[in-house]
């Protein structure tokens, strides 16, 4: 089964599933998404026919489940990457040059 055929079969079963059964496939949805590199919440709230909001929800419910522990969001990822890239920088001291 190609990404196209599974993501048809999710939307298709969308409504008949109960609600810890949606949560497990925005979980699913969620890692497929951030394998491929599509906005991951946008893939879950489009396959499951709900919000974006609500899909942030169900996220930070498996989260908290501990279904999801290892994936994090966007805005974390954004936050460790700058945290990151402040460490790496050379340190200036005052009153030193600022140049090469």
């Amino acid at each position: 089964m190609n990404l196209s055929e599974y993501l048809a079969d999710v939307r298709a079963r969308a409504s008949d599933r109960e609600f810890g059964e949606t949560v497990l496939e925005a979980v699913r949805l969620y890692r497929i998404a951030t394998t491929v590199n599509i906005a991951p919440l946008k893939l879950v709230s489009d396959q499951l026919g709900v919000s974006v909001s609500t899909a942030t929800r169900m996220m930070a419910r498996a989260r908290g489940a501990g279904l999801a522990e290892d994936l994090i969001t966007r805005e974390t990822y954004n936050r460790m990457r700058t945290d990151e890239e402040q460490r790496s920088r050379p340190v200036q001291l005052p009153g030193s040059p600022s140049g090469p």
